[in-house]
């Protein structure tokens, strides 16, 4: 999984070990990673 360029310009991450899901749409990207869009798209688990 990966983050849209905008996403990325705009600092947008989780803590290292954190654990994530991620629900669609994602764009299928070169190499098969998962590229997430919005943030909204990311929910950290417990």
């Amino acid at each position: 999984m990966s983050l849209d360029s905008e996403l990325n310009r705009r600092k947008v991450a989780w803590p290292v070990g954190a654990r994530i899901q991620v629900t669609g749409p994602v764009l299928n990207s070169f190499g098969h990673t998962l590229v997430v869009m919005k943030k909204g798209q990311v929910e950290v688990l417990d």
